[in-house]
């Protein structure tokens, strides 16, 4: 039983973790110029939401709780991306895409935590570790368009 408590206390951390990216990335894709970043936001907010969806799930079959809203932090960090946005307005693609990458990264490290804590279920495990791998991706493609950015190319 204590193993289960572990294990939701767990996936409700990586839950509301999943709620912040979502609106992080819908706040993101409202604060580019940029159809194509704008897009590439709008769809991670999606696969955040289908990951939140996946980790409820989990939760439930556990016996749990889900958490239904998102951190304090989270509503910060969004004002700040917000108000830096307004502040380097010619620049505020490049802003968004650094704090996305920042968040990805962070996200990664909470991924990795949650799957070193071996309280888990190995189903649970399994669908971690598969939306740690679109994570990773997530930071690949992030740093592709930054790139991209810095040439030029896309913004």
């Amino acid at each position: 039983m204590e193993e289960h408590k572990r294990s939701v206390n767990i996936l409700n951390e990586l839950l509301e973790k999943n709620y912040d990216a979502e609106k992080g990335y819908r706040s993101a894709a409202e604060n580019v110029k940029n159809s194509r970043l704008a897009n590439f936001l709008l769809q991670n907010a999606d696969i955040r939401q289908g990951f939140a969806i996946d980790i409820a799930e989990e939760i439930l079959d556990l016996g749990g709780k889900p958490v239904s809203d998102t951190s304090i932090m989270s509503e910060l960090h969004r004002a700040w991306i917000n108000f830096k946005s307004e502040i380097t307005a010619e620049n505020d693609e490049d802003a968004v895409l650094k704090e996305c990458i920042r968040g990805e990264e962070a996200a990664l490290k909470d991924y990795n935590k949650a799957l070193r804590s071996k309280s888990l279920d190995d189903s649970t495990e399994v669908l971690l570790e598969e939306q740690r791998a679109q994570i990773a991706l997530a930071i690949s493609e992030l740093e592709s368009l930054e790139e991209e950015a810095g040439a030029g190319e896309i913004l």
